[in-house]
């Protein structure tokens, strides 16, 4: 049983991502469901980042990977880090939580075999992993899709890093 299944649409959410179509392979977070294998009613949509994407889709959606639907985009909503709260349940989860997100260690390597970091890793928190604290309520996590010329312009590349990803029909 695929552990992605899709994304959820739903009214009535308690946080809300700002979303465009993004490329297969492209930089930038994804925003997902992930279904609990062991029990189908556990789930949830959280961003999933881009340096670990292919890998998990690989393993639990599709041999192939981040692969493009009809038009060239890839079936996950690029996340832009614009989030939208409804502000009574964010209060109630920072209440239970004294506003701690949960932390993880996110590397960058310059290199395919993962043996050379691009640049110091650090311990970093992202706020796109709210929908963690949202306990029980992980099902009311949706995203609005804008179209990528209207809110997404990728500025975090050096020169010759923007280049290479021109080349590649890349933002």
């Amino acid at each position: 049983m695929p552990s992605i299944l899709g994304i959820s649409k739903k009214h009535g959410w308690e946080m809300n991502s700002l979303c465009v179509p993004r490329k297969p392979g492209e930089a930038m977070g994804a925003i997902c469901k992930l279904v609990n294998e062991t029990d189908p009613n556990d789930s949830i949509v959280i961003n999933v980042e881009y340096n670990v994407l292919d890998n998990l889709l690989k393993s639990k959606w599709n041999k192939d990977g981040d692969v493009p639907k009809e038009g060239g985009y890839s079936h996950f909503p690029g996340n832009i880090n614009t989030l939208v709260f409804r502000i009574p349940a964010y209060i109630d989860s920072l209440s239970k939580t004294s506003g701690v997100i949960p932390e993880f260690v996110n590397p960058k390597y310059a290199n395919e075999t993962r043996t050379l970091f691009k640049s110091p890793t650090r311990l970093e928190c992202m706020m796109q992993d709210y929908p963690k604290l949202l306990m029980g309520d992980k099902e009311k996590v949706g995203f609005v899709m804008m179209p990528t010329w209207f809110c997404f312009s990728p500025a975090k590349n050096d020169r010759d890093a923007a280049l290479a990803l021109y080349k590649k029909n890349m933002p």
